[in-house]
């Protein structure tokens, strides 16, 4: 099965910062998760990517690269895991590969 992303100029409808997820994590909750997404190829992914997962309760911070394929997450492991991440990124055209 080939998934299609979604389009790249979409922007999701969610801002850059999510009040709800911008709050003050102590430092032993927060993790961080790096993932390969080979589909993406221009900035309008990059947005794509990071409006959806701040939109994930837990989130942090995001940060997507087309140009090296990489995608950042930060998270609270207490509110939110690797898996809900990573189902997001599938969901919305992005498959994600784990980088060690």
């Amino acid at each position: 099965m080939t998934l299609i992303p979604a389009s790249c100029s979409d922007n999701m409808g969610a801002s850059n910062t999510d009040a709800k997820n911008n709050q003050s994590v102590p430092a032993e909750n927060l993790s961080q998760a790096n993932f390969l997404c080979t589909t993406m190829d221009c900035t309008g992914c990059e947005n794509a990517i990071n409006n959806a997962l701040k939109k994930i309760k837990g989130v942090q911070d995001v940060k997507s690269d087309y140009k090296t394929l990489l995608v950042y997450v930060k998270f609270d492991r207490t509110v939110t895991n690797i898996d809900t991440i990573k189902n997001m990124l599938f969901e919305i055209g992005y498959p994600p590969e784990d980088l060690k």
